[in-house]
């Protein structure tokens, strides 16, 4: 039998971070090779020989967006698309509006309602994170002895920091790997006046980028589109309320030495023990999430039977290695890894070793 994984592939989250495993299998008949969403690609015959470049990434044909319109139940026992972690009563699905309903309690625990990426995403990734948000009302839980007012949070995530990882975000070295968007509820925030603001946030491995002073008010009872994009150019996190940029981007932007890696989508009811006299609760729901994911770093994938050469298009944010096993665990590099160009890209295993059989994969590590 031939495998066609392997522990050191397991199908799960694609991690432009690390590396990039793409696969594809010679079809049976020895005549073609099929890749997932993708046109045939015609190959030469090598006999009995099956050749496999395994992955632990998405399919090929990837599409770039996700998106969550709550058409149907998303804690579904069947077919779960979102998790919580921390307290599920402060998360339902409203079958009749299609919407989630949330109860931002920060009497609870930190809580995490959570929809899984397609790919992890880093700070020199392109992407975005959109939704609409329409509270029903929002203060101060404890108005008398936690007279400050916690965020209404929703934030991109890394779920292995869940739950005890992410402490009430403060300052940079304490909370890693989180973009988030916060809006602060009508109040007195002292130097900042009484009002309402929108303040993002942008948290890598050791530094962050913040947006404070924002003034805007999140009206009740009015669905609002929002949407946060990351620039890996200038490394700032901008958003945008009903298509206008009326907040400034996080600063200072985050350095090329630092970096995020986050892989879900959350909803944050933040636990106001953290803090020494804060407190919220909020009443509210989200609909319509979207998310918008940079391209792979390997598409279009072709591989050449008679020269072992495989050919595809590439990012100029990567460099390309191409690495081959005879048992899909052991793996060694054929050459010099290759800086992408945007174009087709060629690396031929040029080995003169003969092998009965062999496996080949690309790894994609970025580049600053």
């Amino acid at each position: 039998m031939i495998p066609t994984s392997a522990p050191d592939c397991p199908k799960g989250i694609f991690s432009s971070s690390s590396e990039a495993k793409l696969r594809f299998r010679r079809s049976p008949n020895a005549s073609e090779i099929r890749l997932p969403g993708q046109p045939r690609v015609i190959g030469r015959t090598l006999g009995a020989a099956l050749w496999v470049l395994s992955t632990s990434s998405i399919p090929l044909g990837y599409a770039g967006e996700q998106r969550e319109t709550f058409s149907t139940d998303p804690f579904a026992s069947n077919t779960p698309a979102w998790s919580v972690t921390g307290d599920p009563d402060l998360f339902r699905w409203n079958s009749g509006s299609h919407q989630l309903e949330v109860t931002w309690d920060s009497s609870r625990s930190n809580s995490f309602c959570v929809w899984p990426l397609e790919r992890k995403v880093s700070a020199s990734d392109a992407f975005s994170f959109g939704w609409t948000l329409t509270l029903r009302d929002a203060g101060a839980r404890d108005p008398i002895r936690r007279t400050n007012v916690l965020q209404v949070s929703i934030a991109l995530v890394q779920q292995a920091r869940l739950p005890d990882g992410y402490p009430l975000r403060t300052k940079a070295g304490r909370a890693k790997d989180l973009l988030d968007f916060s809006f602060f509820p009508l109040a007195d925030y002292g130097p900042f006046g009484r009002a309402a603001y929108i303040s993002p946030v942008a948290f890598g491995e050791n530094t962050a980028g913040y947006s404070f002073g924002n003034p805007y008010d999140l009206a009740d009872g009015v669905p609002h589109p929002i949407l946060c994009t990351w620039d890996p150019a200038d490394r700032r996190m901008r958003t945008t309320v009903e298509g206008v940029e009326s907040v400034a981007p996080t600063d200072p932007p985050l350095p090329v030495t630092d970096t995020f890696n986050v892989d879900a989508f959350a909803i944050v009811v933040w636990n106001e023990t953290l803090t020494p006299s804060d407190s919220l609760i909020a009443h509210g729901a989200i609909d319509d999430v979207v998310i918008h994911l940079p391209d792979p770093p390997v598409r279009l994938l072709r591989f050449e039977f008679s020269t072992r050469t495989v050919r595809f298009d590439t990012q100029t944010s990567f460099r390309y290695q191409l690495e081959a096993s005879g048992d899909l665990v052991h793996w060694n590099s054929t050459g010099i890894s290759v800086l992408g160009s945007g174009a087709e890209l060629a690396i031929r295993d040029s080995r003169e070793a003969l092998f009965l059989e062999q496996f080949y994969r690309i790894r994609a590590i970025p580049s600053p």
